[in-house]
């Protein structure tokens, strides 16, 4: 780009990326009539920082308008190679490159994202990550308020200062589920804020953000209330069998 003048020179390359032959559309000033309009703003603020000598060079994400109306994501990158003596850009060369498909895989990652974490946010299941180390990555507000707290209170703390006399159990099945990368369902005992309640309980790992770090994902279902009557069933049952046995009498 000659800034005196304001040409700008578009190499074969730069159409083709937006759908376009050799020869350019007619009366077509190239990216400045092709921005997405919610990227003109900081496509400017980027080129008056780079103008005003405030960085050697500038590289933006930005979108452009295809032949077909449609919008490519570009990474656009400038440079100015030349300036006066007032330290004035006289010349600026930039470069683009085609991240549609980079582009459209981050959104759609976000999108999931986004509503994983409102699926997980709103269950009515004890839902908590965990490191492999049992301290809480992330919990849901079903799971803190069993705890008498907010999720924020309790992100950071550990296993062992929620259950510690059981934390070395969870641990092992942590390190055995991570190791097989196989979901392991437990039905057990945990400390809440109203005592000990029972949890049918299944852990699966899950890969973090940084697509390395592996984690524990524990999502539990209060089934106190079931192992209660199935203990007086048996307890129940026990009786019967008691009383059965010391009667004499025949059954049938």
């Amino acid at each position: 780009m000659d800034v005196r003048t304001g040409h700008i020179h578009y190499t074969q390359r730069w159409w083709e990326i937006l759908g376009y032959d050799w020869e350019p559309p007619d009366n077509d000033r190239g990216w400045p009539d092709r921005l997405h309009p919610d990227d003109k703003a900081r496509a400017q603020e980027n080129t008056n920082r780079l103008f005003d000598g405030q960085t050697v060079s500038s590289m933006v994400e930005l979108r452009m308008r295809c032949k077909d109306g449609s919008y490519k994501w570009v990474m656009t990158h400038g440079m100015v190679v030349e300036r006066n003596e007032q330290k004035q850009p006289l010349r600026i060369v930039g470069t683009v490159s085609d991240i549609t498909e980079r582009k459209q895989a981050e959104l759609a990652l976000r999108d999931n994202e986004r509503r994983y974490r409102a699926l997980f946010e709103s269950s009515n299941m004890h839902t908590t990550i965990f490191d492999l180390d049992g301290t809480i990555l992330m919990m849901n507000e079903a799971s803190a308020r069993s705890h008498g707290a907010l999720p924020e209170e309790l992100i950071g703390k550990t296993l062992q200062e929620l259950d510690p006399v059981r934390a070395g159990l969870h641990l092992q099945r942590f390190r055995e589920v991570a190791l097989t990368g196989k979901p392991l369902l437990a039905e057990e005992p945990f400390p809440v804020r109203d005592g000990i309640r029972w949890f049918s309980t299944q852990l699966q790992p899950i890969v973090l953000e940084d697509g390395k770090k592996v984690a524990i994902q524990a999502v539990a279902f209060d089934i106190t209330e079931r192992r209660q009557m199935e203990n007086a069933l048996r307890q129940s049952e026990e009786r019967w069998k008691f009383a059965l046995e010391g009667s004499g009498d025949s059954v049938w």
